[in-house]
């Protein structure tokens, strides 16, 4: 994967964490790494266009989305496995995986976030070597499709860090 598309995986990792004072402060870095986004322009013009629609929103209104979408929303949330089967002991198993999956790539996990969070997701797929990143992409390519088309429904900027997050990965299957 070329140094560009982590680098898109790691700006939409961040860009969907939760929006507190650290977030609010970095989105200027944000916007300068964006811009040195030169060969990727369909990704740079996106990111551009959700600042654009950031800068149109009060920042309380925009915290207050976050947690209703994300963690109240029951097709918006970012745990992928949350609604798979619906069985705890599954998903107890699909998180372990993953946990160990990242844990072989080198990446080290806290116990902060659950290992299917999307920022957590985004941010292994922006350092882990390929031979770790192709089995995550394949695991949730479709999750992240959807995630665009609930966001879409829901007319909320994140359709735009999932479009670009789902063109990244096409970029990268194609490579």
């Amino acid at each position: 994967m070329d140094a560009q598309l982590k680098k898109i995986f790691h700006i939409s990792s961040f860009l969907l964490t939760y929006p507190d004072r650290h977030w609010w402060e970095g989105l200027e870095d944000c916007k300068n790494e964006i811009n040195t986004l030169d060969d990727h322009q369909d990704a740079k013009e996106l990111f551009l266009q959700f600042f654009s629609q950031l800068e149109q929103i009060e920042p309380i209104k925009w915290i207050e989305s976050y947690v209703y979408l994300i963690d109240f929303g029951r097709n918006t949330n970012f745990y992928l496995t949350h609604g798979n089967d619906g069985q705890q002991r599954e998903r107890g198993m699909e998180l372990l995986a993953l946990k160990n999956l990242y844990s072989n790539a080198g990446f080290v996990v806290t116990d902060q976030e659950l290992p299917d969070y999307v920022p957590l997701i985004l941010e292994f797929l922006s350092c882990a070597q390929n031979d770790y990143v192709l089995p995550i992409i394949e695991k949730f390519k479709a999750s992240f499709l959807q995630l665009e088309k609930q966001f879409i429904e829901k007319k909320h900027g994140y359709q735009l860090i999932f479009k670009i997050i789902n063109l990244s990965i096409q970029k990268f299957e194609d490579d």
